[in-house]
């Protein structure tokens, strides 16, 4: 099977963060266009509020997103 669609969640505090986490918005949003550029169906979200804020609504949104596309696919 080939990869159809993907999800990118983060929270809007997350460049904040020192090190590495500093840096993940930017790098996210960079993977982000090149996925899109290989025509892949993609989601970028950014949240409000940091890392651990609202997991499982954030997770929950993602599934739902993913089984909306692969069923809009199929």
């Amino acid at each position: 099977s080939s990869l159809q669609a993907l999800y990118f969640s983060l929270g809007d505090k997350e460049k904040h963060a020192r090190g590495l986490m500093g840096q993940v918005e930017e790098n996210t949003q960079k993977l982000f266009e090149h996925v899109q550029e290989q025509n892949i169906e993609t989601c970028f979200v950014l949240n409000a509020g940091g890392h651990f804020q609202e997991a499982t609504e954030r997770i929950a949104k993602g599934i739902d997103w993913l089984l909306t596309k692969k069923g809009a696919t199929q």
